[in-house]
């Protein structure tokens, strides 16, 4: 049996065409107000220092969570800091749904080749010798692949649907 762990992030959904980077969500976030008047001046405040980062430059997802840790020291009400804090998640939440169902349906030949892709991972050693000693170890009667997403979208599952096996699928 072989096993294979493929471990995705965002830059999946990214590649499948998706505005699924911190960026975009930062552009949509900015547009919504809050009713909670402290939520609003804060997501105003946090705003204010997150755009000073985009604009020296791309910025990762990782660089909310940062900043979302850093800018607790920029909020004396704490309070105000987790309702904006829960605002936040909620819009991001919302956000991820839009643009899930916006997106433009996974096209046969996506999903066939994410398929293939995940069948015969020696396609992406380097060289034909890694080729071989990999064809040598591995089974290709018996594939146990393993999908670790760190995506916060179904992109994935969308892509497997119709090969999944749904009683050997495991969440």
């Amino acid at each position: 049996m072989s096993n294979c762990v493929f471990i995705l992030g965002n830059g999946f959904d990214l590649r499948m065409g998706m505005p699924t980077g911190y960026p975009d969500f930062i552009k949509y976030y900015e547009k919504l107000s809050s009713d909670i008047d402290s939520v609003d001046s804060t997501e105003r405040l946090f705003l204010a220092k997150v755009k000073e980062k985009i604009n020296k430059g791309e910025i990762q997802w990782k660089d909310l969570e940062i900043a979302l840790g850093l800018f607790t020291k920029e909020v004396s009400d704490i309070e105000a800091y987790k309702e904006f804090y829960r605002d936040i998640n909620l819009a991001l939440g919302k956000y991820l749904s839009v643009v899930e169902q916006q997106s433009a349906s996974i096209s046969e030949e996506d999903k066939k080749k994410f398929w293939n892709d995940l069948m015969y991972p020696e396609n992406y050693l380097h060289t034909d010798l890694q080729k071989i000693n990999f064809e040598k170890i591995a089974s290709k009667s018996e594939i146990n692949a393993d999908i670790i997403s760190f995506n916060y979208s179904k992109t994935v599952e969308s892509l497997l649907n119709d090969y999944l096996d749904k009683d050997n699928y495991y969440h």
